[in-house]
C-alpha cells in the first residue's frame, strides 16, 4: 500500500512520508508529534516558517506548535474558525495553495504585522479525525519557488495521518487516567 501512494507521489513525498511514519510513534504528546512533523516537512520543502493549529470546541484555532515564528507570538494573535487561511480550511476542511497572499481575500495581513514575518507563499491542510476537522497544517515560504500540486497532496495525506495519531494519543490517554482510576479503587479496597 505505502509503495502504491509512493508510486503516486513520486520518491520526494515517499521518502518525506516514510521518514515521518518513521518518527511519530514514539510521540507520546501532540506538541511531540506536531513538532516531529513540521520538522521533517519544513526541512524538506525549505521552508521558512510552518505551524500545526488545534480547532477547539469554541471554534478557537490554537497553535500547538511552530517554527520561524515563536509559538507564543503566535497564540497572541487569536485565530477562529473562518478567519484567514487557516480558519478557511478549517471552515471547509480543505486544503489550501495561495500564491499570492496580499491578493486572496483569505489571508489576514495582521498575523504578519503581528509576527515581522512576510508571507509569499502558504500551503495549508485539515488536521481530520473521524472525518472532522480538529486540527491544522500550515507551511509558509517554500524557498526554492513556490508549492506544487504534489506538496499539496503531501500535506493533505499528513494531515490525515496525523489526525489518526492524534485520536489514537487521545484513546491512550484515556485508557491511561481509566486504568489510573480502576488501580486507585483497587488500592484503596485492599487498605481496608
Amino acid at each position: 500500500n505505502m509503495l502504491k501512494i509512493g508510486m503516486a507521489m513520486g520518491l520526494f513525498h515517499y521518502q518525506i512520508l516514510s521518514e515521518i511514519f518513521e518518527n511519530i510513534h514514539g510521540a507520546a504528546h501532540e506538541e511531540d508529534l506536531a513538532n516531529i512533523v513540521l520538522k521533517t516537512i519544513s526541512k524538506a520543502f525549505h521552508t521558512e516558517a510552518g505551524s500545526i493549529f488545534k480547532v477547539l470546541e469554541d471554534q478557537s484555532v490554537i497553535p500547538l506548535a511552530s517554527y520561524g515564528v515563536a509559538v507564543n507570538v503566535l497564540r497572541e494573535a487569536k485565530f477562529q474558525v473562518g478567519e484567514g487561511v487557516v480558519g478557511w480550511v478549517a471552515f471547509f476542511s480543505k486544503a489550501v495553495s495561495v500564491e499570492n497572499p496580499q491578493k486572496d481575500l483569505r489571508f489576514m495581513g495582521r498575523i504578519d504585522v503581528l509576527t515581522g514575518f512576510k508571507s509569499r507563499t502558504i500551503l495549508a491542510a485539515p488536521i481530520v479525525s473521524s472525518g472532522k476537522c480538529i486540527g491544522v497544517i500550515e507551511f509558509i515560504n517554500r524557498k526554492d519557488g513556490p508549492f506544487t500540486a504534489s506538496d499539496l497532496d503531501l500535506v493533505s495525506m499528513v494531515g490525515r495521518v496525523v489526525g489518526t495519531v492524534f485520536e489514537n494519543a487521545r484513546l491512550i490517554k484515556k485508557l491511561e487516567i481509566k486504568a489510573a482510576f480502576q488501580e486507585a479503587v483497587f488500592s484503596s479496597r485492599r487498605v481496608q
